[in-house]
């Protein structure tokens, strides 16, 4: 933080104002807070950065971007020492300074490439390649073939609830909890039980947030436009600051416009079509009067 300050011309006191007037307290409860930002170890959680980004001028939400990468450093550590030890980790750090100082002194890998390397590098810490292969082959891609879209053929329900209930039983499971949930959720909404699909798109953002990268995005997509459907603000409300960071929303208010939320009022049939049911649910069609809201 000191050195963003320097580096942006930005003032104790131009922070602290800025603090007092996003979260309404007066200077000292800002001095307090930034004091107990400086000082504590734990970072701030990740709604609150991306809360502060959103009500922030430029400034800050350069800030804040440098604490969510913290944020996933600081997750990437734990769980590392936790799977691997001290030693391991040290070593893993080092590795990543040596990354990255070669990219400060002018050589510039792709992002693709740094992020092989990185993942080499844990592979030589704990030789689980053979073990994501399996699940690439045995399962993302299985799972990749339940589509919403797709109209289905006899036997389709069956396949798909087979091949759920075998990924659930692969050791690396929790690595990709949430591709599972985003599974189930599709499978319950081609089986036109959309409140038991809207409990598992949860599930899968829930764990998904730090680890699913770009496909959270489509994940967040289909929990929102479900949400739309079922008729509950309150996820929408609860994920509005992560569904502007993934350019679903404007992030020009504190909440959706009218225009975003009719936009994934009209998305639903387009992500969840009736013609992509599974045959025998071809005729649980939702209320007509629901999608016309």
């Amino acid at each position: 933080m000191s050195w963003w300050k320097e580096n942006h011309g930005v003032s104790k006191q131009e922070l602290l104002d800025l603090i007092g007037h996003h979260y309404d307290i007066d200077e000292a409860e800002s001095r307090d807070l930034l004091t107990c930002w400086q000082e504590d170890d734990t970072l701030l959680d990740i709604h609150s950065l991306l809360d502060f980004k959103v009500a922030g001028k430029p400034e800050i939400r350069h800030l804040v971007l440098w604490l969510i990468l913290a944020k996933a450093w600081e997750y990437t550590i734990q769980s590392v020492g936790k799977r691997f030890g001290y030693e391991a980790t040290w070593s893993f750090t080092e590795i990543v300074q040596a990354v990255y100082q070669e990219q400060l002194t002018g050589f510039r890998p792709e992002q693709a490439a740094v992020q092989e390397t990185l993942l080499s590098e844990i592979n030589e810490l704990d030789p689980i390649s053979d073990l994501r292969d399996s699940f690439k082959k045995h399962c993302l891609r299985p799972l990749s073939q339940i589509s919403l879209t797709q109209e289905k053929v006899a036997g389709d329900k069956k396949r798909a609830h087979t091949t759920l209930m075998r990924i659930e039983q692969h050791a690396l499971i929790e690595h990709f909890r949430y591709r599972v949930e985003q599974g189930w959720g599709r499978y319950y909404a081609l089986c036109a039980s959309y409140e038991a699909a809207f409990k598992h798109y949860q599930k899968a953002v829930e764990h998904g947030v730090y680890r699913a990268g770009p496909v959270l995005r489509e994940i967040l997509r289909e929990l929102l436009v479900l949400a739309v459907f079922l008729e509950e603000p309150g996820i929408i409300n609860r994920y509005y600051q992560w569904a502007c960071v993934m350019g679903l929303f404007s992030g020009e208010d504190i909440a959706p416009e009218n225009g975003e939320i009719k936009a994934l009022q009209k998305a639903f049939a387009k992500v969840f079509p009736l013609t992509g049911l599974y045959q025998d649910r071809r005729d649980a069609r939702p209320c007509v009067s629901t999608l016309q809201r």
